[in-house]
């Protein structure tokens, strides 16, 4: 019953959360956070992160700070991923959102180690793969020491 309450106060949020309305690229730098998820609260930054799947194109070139685990995926290529991954309140339920680093692209020996707490900072994008559309955060950067 609380399983089935918490996931109708998340849509419920998710209808009444407004999309985002993305800047410039040309003239906003990953300084100028568009939308800060990182002192949010679980529940907030899960709908917004479904949003994101949902709505994508309200999302495109807003730089996006966002709190959460750092986790990885493999792709069907066999590429490796690195993601932030965020739970919903009651921890019953996880997203996560791919990002790309910025420079090197890839988890490094600069990284923290997976499951630790993250912030991420990056733009988003849409990007197409194998003919299918997916989202991202690029050029990214990771803090980790002082959280």
């Amino acid at each position: 019953m609380k399983r089935t309450i918490a996931i109708a106060l998340i849509l419920l949020m998710i209808a009444f959360l407004p999309g985002y309305a993305g800047t410039n690229a040309d003239t906003a730098g990953l300084d100028e956070i568009d939308l800060d998820l990182s002192n949010a609260s679980a529940t907030v930054v899960f709908a917004q992160v479904s949003n994101m799947y949902a709505e994508p194109w309200n999302y495109l070139d807003a730089v996006i700070r966002i709190r959460g685990t750092l986790d990885f995926y493999v792709k069907s290529s066999g590429q490796e991923c690195s993601m932030v991954m965020v739970q919903d309140a009651t921890a019953c339920c996880g997203q996560g959102l791919e990002f790309v680093r910025k420079n090197d692209g890839i988890y490094s020996n600069s990284c923290p180690d997976y499951g630790q707490e993250v912030v991420v900072t990056g733009r988003f994008e849409i990007y197409q793969e194998d003919g299918a559309s997916f989202i991202h955060l690029v050029d990214a950067e990771l803090e980790w020491d002082h959280l």
